[in-house]
């Protein structure tokens, strides 16, 4: 992810936390869905035993079985947590699922659901379940002018069915939103950025 080559994320809370001796294990990697986390060096395909039943019906008709041929050890993504012993987790999903568009928005919120319940269900630490912080895309910056890239409008027209998705999937399960809208907040500065 772009995370892992742009450290200014893990700086900020550093800086705010300096006291709090963080270890900070970046986990992220392109392609990755709540429930879809491909890997040629492990067989299974999916985040957790059992996400077949919530990602085979949830997502455009595909289905298992999820091991494509891969081979290998790696491992998977509740096993490096546990070996991490994780006492907070800061997802940050719904950027690839928006690809689906307007159709996909229902398989997502199960997916997102299956991923809050199972990993609320872990003890990582060995003591307790995961604080859990949900986070939605950025805003695609509009650059066409200086780029010649696409404007981003249709991007950000799903991105927004995703964030708004992500909501209400949290207020759902927690009863209030532990969701940080990064794609609402980017997408208000740019607004206030472009009148100035």
């Amino acid at each position: 992810s772009r995370m892992n080559h742009f450290g200014q994320f893990e700086t900020e809370l550093q800086l705010r936390n300096p006291q709090s001796k963080l270890v900070i294990r970046n986990m992220c990697d392109e392609g990755n869905t709540p429930l879809f986390r491909p890997h040629p060096g492990r067989k299974l395909q999916l985040a957790y035993d059992g996400a077949d039943k919530i990602y085979g019906s949830a997502s455009s008709g595909k289905s298992g079985p999820w091991t494509a041929g891969a081979k290998g050890h790696f491992e998977t993504p509740d096993q490096w947590i546990t070996r991490l012993k994780a006492d907070t987790i800061i997802a940050f999903f719904g950027f690839n699922s928006s690809f689906a568009g307007e159709l996909g928005v229902t398989g997502y919120k199960a997916e997102l659901t299956a991923f809050i319940q199972h990993t609320l269900s872990q003890k990582y630490n060995g003591k307790s379940a995961p604080q859990l912080a949900i986070v939605s895309p950025t805003a695609f910056q509009d650059l066409s002018d200086q780029y010649g890239s696409p404007d981003g409008a249709a991007t950000n027209t799903n991105l927004a069915l995703y964030t708004k998705a992500m909501k209400e999937v949290c207020i759902s399960r927690f009863g209030q939103s532990p969701i940080i809208a990064l794609l609402l907040g980017f997408m208000a500065a740019s607004l206030i950025w472009n009148r100035l």
